[in-house]
């Protein structure tokens, strides 16, 4: 009886892993890549006036347009930041979380231009989500680029 050991092609069976365990640790390129994305996801809920999932956000009832467009301000304020393992993607105007979560207000002033006689006193901001939020996670769209990035990033190097 015998045992015959072939060890043709481990050498770059682990070269392809140490390649792998590399890509794993540096995951600038791929954050980077999937940030991206992620902010093109936002600008395109904001140009069809939906929210992550592909729910329509409620109509404007004071002005024509559509919501959340007058200048553009708060569509173009989404950044992307990395640290470490965290993807960080959001905005710091002040009222982007009056629009993403709603709001009920109440107008305590009286001599306000920007806001019609016909509204003096409690206001309803409905929702219009700009990012995903819990319970729901990530859309499948969005998680589905993160695994194509991902399997890229992480399988290239397996794949030689």
């Amino acid at each position: 009886m015998r045992l015959i050991i072939d060890n043709t092609g481990l050498d770059k069976a682990k070269e392809s892993l140490e390649n792998a365990a590399l890509a794993a640790k540096n995951m600038d390129k791929a954050a980077a890549s999937i940030g991206s994305k992620f902010l093109s996801f936002v600008k395109l809920g904001f140009q069809l006036s939906v929210d992550p999932y592909g729910l329509p956000w409620e109509p404007l009832k004071i002005r024509k347009g559509k919501p959340l467009r007058d200048t553009g301000v708060l569509m173009n304020s989404f950044t992307q930041e990395f640290s470490g393992e965290t993807l960080r993607i959001g905005t710091i105007t002040p009222y982007a979380k009056t629009h993403q979560d709603g709001a009920n207000i109440t107008l305590k002033v009286k001599d306000n231009k920007r806001v019609s006689k016909l509204h003096i006193g409690k206001i309803v901001i409905p929702a219009r989500p700009m990012l995903p939020y819990d319970p729901l996670g990530l859309p499948k769209t969005w998680a589905d680029y993160v695994d194509s990035v991902m399997v890229k990033h992480l399988g290239g190097p397996l794949n030689g």
